[in-house]
């Protein structure tokens, strides 16, 4: 082999090793874009998961916040009519008690009532008797 020739094939592998260097190093930039596209999306995504996950946990507070509300006003509702209830009970009981009283000072008053009048009567009766006595001895003597 002449050393002409040796050059050239030199000088063709100089040249496919710089081609070769040339695409390798445009390919590692490509594959660097790449990444970096990669790494910015990957950022995006996770900036937008957190975005999605705090308003999830946001409306998943405000809800429970709201049922809980619910349940106090549901239970305060249910004590008050249970305290209503209770009233309403007592408020009655109170009222029959005062009715019973009423009738049994009513009987009371009318059995005084009575009483007053048998009594009456029986002290007519006898000023009706003793007038008839006195009468009889009356005329008794005068007879």
């Amino acid at each position: 082999m002449s050393a002409p020739r040796l050059e050239q094939e030199a000088a063709a592998r100089r040249e496919q090793a710089r081609e070769t260097a040339t695409a390798g190093s445009r390919q590692a930039a490509q594959k660097r874009n790449a990444a970096q596209k990669r790494a910015v999306s990957g950022l995006k995504e996770a900036d937008a998961a957190e975005a999605r996950d705090m308003q999830e946990a946001k409306t998943k507070a405000t809800n429970t916040a709201s049922a809980k509300k619910a349940a106090a006003t549901k239970r305060a509702n249910a004590r008050t009519a249970t305290v209503a209830q209770t009233k309403a009970r007592a408020d009655s009981a109170a009222q029959a008690k005062k009715q019973s009283a009423q009738r049994a000072a009513k009987s009371k008053l009318d059995d005084a009532g009575k009483t007053k009048q048998a009594a009456a009567k029986t002290r007519a009766d006898a000023d009706r008797l003793g007038d008839l006595t006195e009468a009889k001895k009356h005329e008794r003597k005068l007879g």
